[in-house]
């Protein structure tokens, strides 16, 4: 099959094909293939991204603004001071930890869009109503990550103090050896009294150092980016159960 490049054919109407702004320039180019499946030419992606610029869409996230009190500013601001001067051997001492739920339909992540220099879109993402999923924890620190666990069920602050005790504690002993830093987000979960006190038990004893971690700091955590590479990677597979993803 011949691939189609912009030079060959110049009047490709791309962006008249385009039924969303939030399709991904590969599934744009899927849908134009399939359109022209009988004319035996191939429009790569490539192709597609370079017409989406030449006619000022570029590729953004969508826009989202987390609910901010002064007291949240001035904590996030002060966690950003406190951890500034960390060189790169002491953040490979963290071990980042976290639960995801991955969707069957949509996507929990981050949204494309398409957009024009200075215009700021506002996007509503669809939803499914009891869609399914796939719940796992993981954790990372470095360049090294812990085995993928997947939780059955609706996790709570019993389910999640077990997973601290089977998982969490040694892989973050494996990754990184004694006295690891430890960061979670304040989910309830995370923070229940069951768990802060197992955590400060650990932590008397020399196993690992609690990292303070702020309100509304989403943006911050570094999991969020093993979490989206994985959701593309579960994306390109189209899983349609629980059981298939």
């Amino acid at each position: 099959m011949k691939t189609v490049t912009g030079k060959e054919d110049p009047e490709l109407p791309l962006l008249q094909r385009i039924t969303s702004l939030e399709l991904p320039a590969s599934e744009i180019a899927a849908q134009i293939n399939a359109s022209q499946c009988s004319r035996n030419r191939h429009i790569s992606t490539s192709t597609v991204q370079r017409r989406l610029r030449e006619s000022g869409l570029h590729g953004r996230i969508t826009a989202k603004k987390p609910l901010l009190k002064d007291t949240n500013k001035k904590k996030r601001l002060a966690w950003s001071k406190k951890h500034e001067q960390w060189i790169l051997d002491r953040w490979k001492s963290v071990l980042c930890s976290d639960q995801y739920k991955h969707a069957i339909f949509g996507s929990n992540r981050c949204v494309f869009v398409r957009c024009r220099v200075g215009e700021r879109m506002t996007c509503v993402v669809p939803t499914v109503k009891h869609g399914g999923g796939v719940m796992v924890w993981r954790c990372f620190a470095g360049d090294t990550v812990s085995d993928l666990f997947r939780i059955q069920g609706t996790l709570n602050q019993h389910g999640y103090h077990s997973i601290v005790q089977r998982f969490t504690i040694p892989s973050g002993l494996c990754l990184v050896g004694l006295s690891f830093v430890f960061q979670q987000d304040n989910d309830p979960k995370h923070t229940s009294r069951l768990c802060k006190g197992y955590l400060t038990k650990k932590e008397s004893d020399g196993v690992l150092h609690q990292m303070t971690w702020s309100p509304q700091l989403p943006d911050l955590k570094p999991i969020e980016m093993v979490w989206d590479e994985l959701d593309r990677r579960v994306k390109e597979k189209q899983p349609t159960s629980a059981q298939h993803m």
